[in-house]
């Protein structure tokens, strides 16, 4: 929604007091009779209607969550309170536990009994973590559990990270000031045991993989998620050749602690800069470049 449709609606909204007390001031002068009385209840009720219809597509925009996760015992449960002490919270989330053999399942069922925006979808366990395509299929398992038209905006989510209580409340304002903004996410953080936050260093020309914020019908438009290695650098590009723009900005409100250390999820970091390496190297990057970012990952 563009800046000048905001403007207008809010002087709409302001001009309702007064349209209500013109109504009845006319009501007094022509007469108390029923007719009069019902035609005014009747015009009053419309534009009641219409109001709290265009309250709802400004101040509760639509979105939903999909979280793939695996054995993540150990740090959901931050995620999950955050998400829930969001400002404005997501209208569905669903989490897919993509074969977990910790307490994931529980902490799960938990938090979905409280919660009746939270839908676990179970898939069986193939026998270990897949970071890349594995994630992505995952995605899917839960993308499958939703009707996209029902959205307007989208993230994928992972479940090792603590977020700000306005996180997403200021990406969808973000959102609605600039059309031309696809996706778009915060900062990824590590916080050090004195409180020291680390970043992850990601260019502010994406958005990062763990928080993927998306304009659903964008989203939909570039064909999703591939199935590869370097899915959230391919997705951002494509953006980009449709003539729209992905972005990640460094602000307070926005930054969001990653609980695990990128590249850590499978095996070790050590496989995880092979990994990152592979990936740049999928996507046509020169060696000099691929070389000096899996050192300095």
């Amino acid at each position: 929604m563009t800046k000048i449709s905001i403007c207008k609606l809010l002087i709409y909204f302001a001009s309702q007091r007064k349209f209500r007390r013109k109504l009845l001031l006319n009501a007094c002068k022509q007469g108390s009779n029923g007719k009069t009385v019902s035609v005014i209840g009747e015009q009053l009720g419309q534009r009641c209607r219409v109001r709290a219809q265009l309250r709802r597509q400004v101040c509760s925009p639509r979105y939903v969550l999909i979280s793939p996760c695996r054995d993540e015992a150990a740090y959901m449960r931050q995620t999950l309170d955050s998400v829930i002490n969001q400002t404005i919270r997501p209208t569905k989330w669903v989490i897919v536990d993509d074969g977990s053999t910790d307490s994931t399942p529980r902490i799960l069922a938990d938090y979905q009994s409280r919660h009746d925006w939270i839908e676990v979808v179970t898939r069986t366990n193939r026998g270990g973590r897949s970071v890349g395509p594995g994630v992505i299929d995952a995605f899917y398992a839960g993308y499958e559990a939703i009707n996209p038209d029902d959205y307007d905006y989208l993230c994928k989510l992972d479940l090792d990270l603590r977020l700000q209580p306005r996180y997403f409340e200021i990406l969808i304002e973000r959102m609605m000031a600039d059309s031309r903004l696809a996706t778009c996410s915060g900062k990824c953080y590590l916080e050090k045991e004195d409180g020291t936050l680390v970043t992850e260093r990601h260019a502010d020309d994406v958005s990062i993989g763990a928080s993927k914020f998306y304009r659903m019908s964008h989203f939909k438009a570039i064909g999703g998620f591939v199935r590869a290695i370097m899915w959230d650098g391919i997705d951002c590009h494509r953006c980009r050749m449709h003539g729209w723009t992905a972005c990640s900005w460094d602000e307070p409100e926005l930054r969001f602690i990653h609980l695990r250390p990128e590249g850590s999820s499978q095996k070790s970091i050590f496989a995880g800069r092979v990994r990152h390496g592979y990936g740049q190297y999928f996507m046509g990057t020169g060696f000099l470049f691929i070389l000096a970012s899996t050192s300095a990952q």
